[in-house]
């Protein structure tokens, strides 16, 4: 589903580099402006050939690992050189890559979770051990806690 309350760009790049993504907040205007853009949700389009020669376009992630609602990218305004409203077709087709791509994360999220689980899991673990291994040693122990000082020819004994 569409949310039309999305500012949604369509920007060619100084590189070359096509890509959408939805408009958080546009560069300031005026003497001390800034020429940064904030977006998010930013996929690069891709322009791919089947066998019959037929064009097809495809999105994929302009910036790894940067596709959640919370992921901001700073974008220097310098390197547009070009910029329109995508039709809606590729709106669509950008908001089911925003819904493929959070998916794709919350998979991510949960195994490196179930991974630092296991990991975590496994310090313990070996941390029982070296406690049993030192609570078994000194149960096992048959030496007192007497140390012994040959300070002088008296038989003295430090407690």
């Amino acid at each position: 589903m569409m949310d039309d309350d999305m500012d949604v760009i369509q920007l060619k790049l100084i590189s070359g580099c096509e890509i959408i993504c939805e408009v958080m907040e546009w560069p300031e205007s005026g003497p001390q402006s800034n020429d940064d853009m904030i977006i998010r949700h930013a996929f690069k389009m891709s322009l791919l050939y089947n066998d019959d020669d037929e064009v097809k376009y495809g999105l994929k992630p302009w910036m790894t690992m940067q596709d959640g609602d919370m992921q901001y990218i700073v974008l220097d305004s310098k390197s547009i050189i070009g910029r329109s409203r995508p039709i809606t077709h590729f709106r669509q087709e950008f908001t089911w890559a925003i819904e493929q791509s959070k998916k794709i994360r919350k998979g991510r999220d949960e195994y490196y979770e179930e991974l630092i689980r296991d990991e975590e899991l496994a310090v313990m673990s070996e941390l029982e051990k070296s406690i049993d291994n030192i609570a078994n040693s000194l149960k096992d122990s048959s030496s007192s806690n007497i140390l012994s000082f040959p300070a002088s020819d008296t038989d003295t004994k430090i407690h």
